[in-house]
């Protein structure tokens, strides 16, 4: 069965996420694979046999480049000189101060008509080493040593990716064997039957036992994982033998031994709220129409985001007028109306507040209930009374206590 709840622990965290980092992993790895496979490598064909690895040498500024001063750097940088026999001679800009007549290795590519120092290249790629750039012109240079660098980069992401997604892969599997039951430690054998005994009992509708047995492990074994999982047997037994005292009583100990921070789920409070139901209906049977409607309210308030809200509060209305009740009934109602203005309940939801208040004495806002109850639904049978009543009513035929007060 579904958990109604599950306390938050590291354990729990990792069953949730394992699945999404496996997925996010294996997508880098396979990105990776068709990265290298359909841009890297032909790329890296073409540049093989249109790149050259060449010789500079730093040279006297006032050679080289007139304008960079008598120490041969321009802003920290030296210029190198290439003689490449398709190109002719090309300038190199290369980071640091180096003395002249040093030697630089280069790449040149006759496509870019230009050379770039291979250090120059790696303080650049440094930046964006798996970028699938698409430029030309002389920045292709620039193209043909990242990807030349990124091949080899690539290689080791696609290695590491394909083994961090094996091992979530391994992290996951556990967790979804582990899915539909608590985890049991060597020794616990006698725990693990039991709880077997117990699952299997609600599997075959066997609710008494499931209760019975359930009961004992969450009893004996507080701290342990099984009696989270047996408590949630236990209470959807009791839902299907539609015991809602015992239910309530069961979660509100739940509640007394939790942390300040417990904070179960809608599946947790949706379920006491069905208990709060069943009791209601219960009392409603044998006429104690207070305290159907006391506990129609306690399961409205427990879980706003039911979809039979509206009906439990208007149920409840109806359960507090039969209990003469008549200031419940009204507060139940206007609820409705000021928290659920779509609800099918609305047209006679509004009619019965102009009821109330007229029972109650409160004849203005009767009339402008019933007011409202007739401009918004004219068709109804009840619109024309209505709007007789409110006309009794503001002529004062009918005096209003409140306001002569």
């Amino acid at each position: 069965m579904d958990l109604l709840f599950d306390p938050s622990s590291p354990k729990a965290f990792a069953r949730a996420v394992a699945p999404w980092l496996a997925v996010v992993l294996l997508a880098i790895g396979v990105g990776s694979i068709a990265f290298d496979q359909l841009v890297l490598r032909p790329e890296i064909a073409r540049l093989s046999t249109d790149g050259r690895a060449a010789v500079g040498r730093v040279g006297a500024s006032s050679v080289l480049h007139p304008s960079a001063g008598s120490r041969g750097t321009v802003a920290n940088r030296s210029l190198v000189a290439v003689e490449d026999p398709e190109l002719g001679i090309q300038l190199v800009s290369v980071y640091g101060r180096l003395p002249v007549g040093t030697t630089v290795p280069v790449l040149c590519l006759t496509s870019a008509r230009r050379c770039l120092a291979a250090e120059e290249v790696k303080e650049r790629l440094n930046l964006w080493p798996l970028t699938p750039l698409t430029l030309s012109g002389s920045v292709e240079l620039l193209l043909a040593a990242l990807l030349a660098v990124a091949s080899r980069r690539q290689r080791a992401l696609r290695r590491r990716a394909i083994q961090l997604a094996s091992i979530g892969l391994l992290l996951t599997l556990p967790g979804i064997a582990r899915a539909e039951g608590p985890e049991f430690k060597p020794g616990e054998d006698a725990l693990r039957e039991q709880y077997r005994q117990t699952a299997a009992a609600f599997e075959a509708k066997r609710y008494e036992d499931a209760v019975r047995l359930g009961a004992q492990i969450v009893d004996a074994h507080r701290k342990h994982e099984a009696a989270v999982y047996a408590e949630n047997i236990v209470l959807g037994s009791l839902l299907a033998l539609r015991r809602g005292h015992e239910i309530v009583a069961r979660m509100d100990d739940i509640e007394r031994r939790s942390v300040s921070c417990f904070d179960p789920g809608a599946k947790y409070y949706n379920l006491k709220s069905d208990a709060y139901e069943l009791i209601a209906r219960e009392a409603e049977g044998t006429g104690q129409f207070w305290e159907c409607g006391r506990f129609l309210l306690a399961a409205a308030d427990t879980a706003p985001d039911n979809p039979r809200h509206t009906d439990r509060l208007f149920d409840a209305a109806i359960c507090f007028h039969k209990a003469h009740g008549i200031g419940q009934a009204l507060r139940a109602r206007l609820v409705i109306v000021r928290d659920h203005p779509k609800t099918r309940w609305l047209r006679n939801t509004l009619y019965l507040i102009a009821e109330n208040y007229r029972e109650l004495a409160r004849y203005t806002k009767a009339a402008e209930y019933y007011e409202d109850f007739a401009g918004l639904y004219p068709r109804d049978d009840r619109a024309a009374p209505a709007l007789m009543l409110a006309a009794q009513l503001r002529l004062h035929l009918i005096p209003d206590p409140l306001e002569s007060n």
